[in-house]
């Protein structure tokens, strides 16, 4: 049946006049975001196999014509329409696979720094972050070959565990780092009683620990400022402390008794804490007495013990 058979009314051709026009719109919009899926997804090499096989899968059919040329036609343009709506869907999908690698990158670097700053302090949470790694890579290997939803939900389970144990890795050194500080503190606070009763010949060790501690404070500094891209560790700190730790304890118990040693302790924590302020005599004795657990007889004859030693400056102003 020739065209001219088909079309008979005037009707006809205005109706397919307007099919045709809204045809070619509909080709050019599927044209132009099949050209931008290719062009901006097939450069990523690992989603190329899946645009490919989207374009490949969802390609319109050649128009085939039975029966009226007007209903065929409209048929087509539903299929047109339906094929525009399909790759829309997947261009957003593509988008959101795209963005969540990207940002799957970031979390795969962060957790392998962190992962190894935590690696000699959890030998376990260490296995689990190469786990979790592993398991993005095979990712990455084989994201074409799934559908796009198959692979945006596969995605965000894996970057789920990345985050999980980025967080997990990034608090355990934190918090090692608050412990070495804590004990930096409390080997500091001996040191500085042993530098005042030393004996000449161990004058010397008293002052390169203090000098250690501080320059393991600088590096504690620079790690938490760098971390988690730092190439320093923290293991080690924890023998030296305790080896320093036992030193000064065997200074300061040649010269001090137990007691003394504890009220020196927390003189030099309420003076730390008064930053220069004063305080009224009996108000340090009843701290002391309440801090080291001694009795006031006791705090304010220690007080009196260390003062006279030059140990601690008890200044007393008279009205």
């Amino acid at each position: 049946m020739s065209t001219g058979k088909l079309v008979t009314k005037r009707a006809d051709l205005e109706t397919l006049t307007d099919i045709l026009n809204r045809a070619e719109k509909l080709k050019k919009q599927i044209e132009n975001l099949v050209d931008t899926l290719v062009k901006v997804y097939s450069s990523r090499g690992n989603l190329k196999p899946m645009v490919e096989r989207i374009v490949r899968e969802y390609e319109l059919k050649p128009i085939e014509i039975d029966g009226s040329l007007v209903r065929n036609l409209e048929d087509y343009v539903r299929d047109m329409e339906l094929y525009l709506k399909k790759l829309i869907r997947y261009a957003d999908h593509l988008d959101k696979l795209s963005n969540g690698l990207d940002n799957m990158d970031k979390l795969a670097s962060d957790l392998e720094a962190w992962a190894n700053l935590a690696k000699d302090l959890n030998e376990y949470l260490y296995s689990e972050a190469l786990k979790a790694l592993s398991r993005y890579n095979a990712f990455l290997t084989k994201i074409g070959n799934l559908e796009v939803s198959e692979a945006l939900s596969t995605a965000a389970v894996i970057s789920d565990d990345l985050r999980m144990l980025t967080r997990n890795c990034r608090t355990l050194v934190l918090k090692r780092i608050r412990e070495i500080r804590s004990s930096l503190g409390s080997l500091r606070s001996l040191a500085q009683i042993a530098d005042r009763i030393a004996v000449l010949e161990d004058k010397e060790k008293v002052t390169r620990i203090k000098e250690w501690i501080s320059e393991t404070e600088r590096k504690l500094d620079l790690i938490e400022q760098r971390a988690p891209y730092t190439d320093e560790s923290l293991v080690g700190y924890g023998a030296k402390i305790r080896e320093y730790m036992d030193f000064l304890k065997r200074v300061v118990s040649e010269m001090l008794s137990k007691e003394e040693t504890r009220v020196l302790k927390e003189i030099g924590k309420i003076g730390r804490a008064l930053d220069g302020r004063s305080i009224r005599f009996h108000e340090l004795v009843e701290l002391v007495s309440r801090y080291s657990g001694l009795s006031i007889d006791e705090s304010m004859k220690i007080v009196y013990k260390l003062s006279k030693k030059n140990l601690v400056k008890v200044n007393v102003k008279l009205p």
